[in-house]
């Protein structure tokens, strides 16, 4: 086969309408030099991270002829391991063959360089939450198998001795950039059908919190609307539909949506904070920032609280009006729900299972549906992980003071300067001056939070143009054959990307 090079002249950007003049052949043509140009990009993108990879590598190394470690005469355990990170420069959770810039790229370097797991595929890896580019986590939870320097008879005596497991916390911190921390791990067996337990699949409940600035937003109505959202419902308008990859349910239970502020003691204005909470089973694809969206509109008074209602009618509304949701650095999972049980009472106790692991043949012990112990904390690296964590928060606090006390200044040079102006007779009827409610309106703007840029007029959302209905994105799928004639649907108990 002829190796294929990029025609510059044909990978140009053409209009719909130029390309739809093309014949059959023509744009077989430029589908394959656009394939062979974006071949050539990731070799290059890979060549460039395999290049930095090796230079951190040689820099951490003191030996450069080091012994491969011998993972065969390992034993090993499965574990929860609850990390905590924020996300604002990182593009998501998720490895990315682009880039290394993720959670999981520092997550898996650090777990091998420290030659806790073999590999990522030999780990039975799972993770709670799949959050999205920009969006962090402080109750991240993720279920994997890691080495373990206790005996098997150790380990078959209610999952060892504790004290004496490798502290996987403290080694892992010791490798993770100053942003990404382990918090605790628990020791964790079978869940209730059988399978390995999975933090993924046997989470029960999980919490986001969402943050925001008062700014002028209407509270009161946007509790109102919040409480539309309690119970079952079918929340394919308030989501991203993500058919492609087989999700034609939007079906999800959600427990609880509160509005809260951060303090409740001080005086409220508009700089004072306050978090959207919101608990659920699981969520869909960018669930709680489209909600997010909304309830913004609603706090600005562009948009009645019963927009809520409207939204989730499906009957009435099938297709999703097109607006832009809640900005990504915000939102927070806060928290991961499993069952544990708190105590060593012999009758909560089942019996223990032991099943061979596919990874070197090892034992790992199981204990039924639930979770014997309760998360296993290092004091003293929990120290650590606050400390630095705090260290991060001084700098964002002072960045925050310090901007704030720059626009106190000009907003007193805003009322110097009007009332300056306004006494100069010759310009008098030149001076554009702002009442104190308009002055508010026009600086202090919801759509701050929003994606996008603020609309000269408002079109009211079920006035605005439409998306595709589910019945016909799951026909086209169904046609290209990326889905079975009858539709699969995802478990209630699944996290998507958030």
């Amino acid at each position: 086969m002829s190796k294929l090079t990029v025609n510059r002249s044909k990978t140009k950007n053409l209009t719909k309408n130029e390309l739809l003049e093309l014949n059959k052949e023509e744009l077989v043509d430029r589908i394959m030099q656009l394939e062979a140009h974006n071949l050539q990009l990731k070799r290059i993108i890979s060549k460039n991270i395999d290049s930095t990879e090796t230079s951190l590598d040689d820099n951490f190394d003191t030996s450069k002829n080091k012994k491969k470690f011998d993972f065969t005469k390992c034993n090993f355990r499965r574990i929860l391991l609850r990390l905590g990170y924020f996300g604002k420069q990182y593009r998501g959770l998720a490895v990315q063959e682009d880039s290394t810039n993720t959670i999981e790229h520092f997550l898996f370097k650090a777990l091998q360089k420290s030659q806790l797991i073999p590999s990522r595929d030999k780990a039975n890896y799972h993770r709670c939450g799949r959050t999205d580019k920009g969006v962090s986590a402080s109750g991240q939870v993720i279920s994997l198998i890691v080495r373990s320097k206790l005996s098997n008879e150790e380990l078959a005596e209610s999952y060892g001795n504790l004290s004496k497991e490798i502290s996987y916390c403290k080694v892992l911190n010791r490798l993770f950039p100053d942003d990404i921390r382990a918090i605790s791990w628990m020791p964790i067996g079978m869940s209730e059908n059988g399978e390995p337990f999975s933090a993924r699949f046997d989470c029960k409940q999980r919490t986001y919190k969402y943050w925001f600035p008062k700014l002028l937003l209407d509270v009161e109505a946007m509790r109102q609307a919040s409480g539309y959202l309690v119970g079952t419902h079918d929340f394919r308008n308030l989501c991203k539909m993500d058919v492609a990859n087989g999700v034609t349910s939007y079906l999800r239970h959600i427990h609880s949506v509160e509005v809260i502020p951060e303090n409740s003691e001080s005086q409220d204005n508009e700089y004072s904070m306050y978090y959207l909470k919101i608990v659920a089973n699981a969520f869909l694809w960018h669930q709680i920032r489209c909600i997010a969206g909304v309830l913004f509109l609603i706090g600005s008074g562009v948009e009645q609280p019963s927009i809520v209602q409207n939204l989730l009618d499906v009957d009435k509304h099938p297709r999703k009006p097109q607006y832009n949701m809640a900005i990504d650095s915000p939102l927070n999972l806060f928290h991961c729900q499993y069952d544990v049980i708190k105590n060593d009472d012999p009758d909560e106790l089942e019996k223990l299972n032991i099943t061979a692991d596919l990874l070197n043949q090892k034992t790992v012990l199981g204990i039924g549906n639930k979770l014997k112990k309760w998360w296993n904390v290092d004091i003293e690296d929990l120290v650590m992980v606050i400390k630095c964590f705090r260290e991060q928060w001084t700098k964002a606090a002072i960045e925050a003071s310090m901007i704030k006390d720059v626009i106190n200044d000009l907003e007193n040079l805003y009322s110097v300067e009007c009332k300056r102006q306004l006494n100069k007779e010759s310009v008098q009827t030149n001076i554009k001056t702002y009442s104190k409610e308009e002055f508010s309106i026009k600086v202090f703007s919801a759509y701050d939070l929003i994606q996008g840029v603020r609309p000269k007029t408002y079109v009211p959302l079920l006035k605005r143009p439409t998306c595709e209905t589910l019945e016909n994105r799951i026909e086209h799928y169904v046609k290209k054959k990326r889905l079975n004639e009858i539709p699969m649907e995802v478990s209630t108990s699944e996290e998507l990307q958030v």
